[in-house]
């Protein structure tokens, strides 16, 4: 089983993400009219329908003045957080912040991989002019800019001390997952439950294996055990007979 656990700041699009992602419409929020956001105190489960081997799990937003209590959340909710088979998405609707930051050099510290995922991109670009009508969209342009605020986040977060080949930066719109990286962030996050999946059979089978070579060892130790004892035994018992055959000729010649 791949977990998928999704991290991040207010309004940053958690909630839509998990939506896409299960290809769920009717996910049933808690939100709060005031400012749009959901509210979420810990770390709730979702199973994604189209494959039973993942399963997505969306957490509260971190706020600048409770990060280390966030910390202790993802430890409290998520038992097995420190395990391969558990992947992080930060989400992030501007350029990285100190709460991204922090989220991934802790992620770093605990040896996790993550993905780094900009939010909202389509509210960011804005074309320089109205296109006139029939006239096609520049798509080029589009993936320009994607491709520069890839390049932003990867040199903001190597600056904080993070390798480069500890994450990996996608770019999406949440409300449209057609659009940008969204499709290939849920490719390869499938991909890795398949991974995760091949992983633990290969396990399973030398653990099988070496259980299996173990009790032919045993079981060959045990027989050679007795037949060098049956041997002693045999052994005895000729030596007994050759005195008892000695002792009876000699009794009757006296």
């Amino acid at each position: 089983m791949l977990k998928i656990v999704v991290l991040g700041g207010p309004k940053t699009g958690k909630t839509t993400f998990a939506r896409n992602f299960i290809a769920e419409s009717d996910l049933v929020l808690d939100e709060d009219e005031s400012n749009g956001s959901t509210r979420r105190e810990h770390f709730e489960r979702y199973a994604v329908s189209e494959n039973a081997a993942v399963e997505i799990w969306v957490g509260p937003s971190i706020y600048s003045n409770a990060k280390e209590d966030y910390i202790r959340k993802i430890r409290e909710d998520i038992k097995d957080w420190h395990q391969d088979h558990v992947f992080f998405v930060i989400l992030s609707g501007d350029d990285v912040s100190a709460t991204d930051e922090f989220l991934a050099k802790k992620l770093t510290d605990f040896w996790k991989i993550f993905f780094f995922v900009r939010t909202h991109f389509d509210t960011v670009f804005q074309p320089s002019r109205e296109m006139d009508a029939g006239e096609q969209r520049d798509e080029s342009l589009e993936y320009n800019a994607q491709g520069q605020v890839k390049v932003g986040i990867r040199e903001s977060l190597e600056k904080f001390g993070i390798e480069s080949n500890g994450f990996e930066v996608f770019v999406i719109n949440c409300k449209k997952e057609a659009e940008w990286d969204f499709r290939e962030l849920k490719r390869r996050l499938c991909k890795e439950a398949e991974v995760v999946f091949l992983k633990r059979k290969a396990t399973a089978y030398k653990e099988q294996s070496l259980k299996i070579k173990g009790r032919n060892v045993q079981g060959a130790k045990c027989l050679r055990g007795e037949i060098s004892k049956g041997h002693d035994v045999r052994g005895e018992m000729s030596k007994g007979r050759n005195i008892q055959g000695a002792k009876c000729p000699r009794g009757e010649m006296s």
